[in-house]
């Protein structure tokens, strides 16, 4: 190992699972089906580490507008930000990373992928979905 940086989320701005509101809802075989797939292969996304030379806030609005930004978090460590950042085309999610750049805020970015991952696990959030 040659380096080793770590940040810790100090509070989540946003994230894919959670609803603006909570309504009743009956899952039928099909969308078991359907979520048991992406529990086992979701969309590949890109991280983002951010490091901030202003206030946060004007960052934390961005991130949580953004539609492309399934997960976002307050951090400490190596960065003052996490976020997570989906898309369709690398393109499309390249124009996210550029428009967070740009952010007078916004005083440098790291971006990374995860070629293979070991562990991400929502199911405490979920639940774990079987297929009957």
């Amino acid at each position: 190992m040659r380096q080793l940086r770590v940040s810790t989320y100090d509070a989540l701005l946003k994230e894919f699972i959670t609803a603006a509101s909570v309504h009743e809802a009956r899952l039928d075989r099909l969308d078991h089906d359907l979520i048991a797939v992406l529990q086992e292969d979701g969309r590949a996304s890109y991280r983002v580490g951010i490091a901030l030379r202003g206030p946060a806030e004007p960052v934390h609005r961005y991130l949580v507008a953004t539609s492309a930004v399934d997960l976002a978090a307050d951090a400490h460590g190596a960065y003052d930000a996490i976020a997570t950042i989906v898309g369709s085309t690398t393109g499309g999610v390249l124009a996210v990373i550029e428009q967070l750049r740009s952010l007078p805020e916004v005083g440098s970015l790291k971006t990374w992928a995860h070629l293979d991952i070991i562990k991400e696990d929502y199911t405490r959030t979920l639940g774990r979905i079987v297929r009957p």
